[in-house]
């Protein structure tokens, strides 16, 4: 019963720490190339 705890605590732990990354990164290519992302829009889909 503590282990499938601990478990799911880990498991969303890693999935917010996966979501902040891909924002991190989101939020630096816009900052970084916007006009990159802008004329491709391969990449916004």
């Amino acid at each position: 019963m503590l282990l499938e705890k601990i478990g799911i605590l880990i498991f969303i732990y890693l999935l917010i720490t996966f979501k902040i990354t891909i924002l991190v990164v989101i939020i630096n290519a816009i900052r970084t190339g916007w006009y990159w992302i802008h004329c491709s829009p391969i990449w916004i889909s």
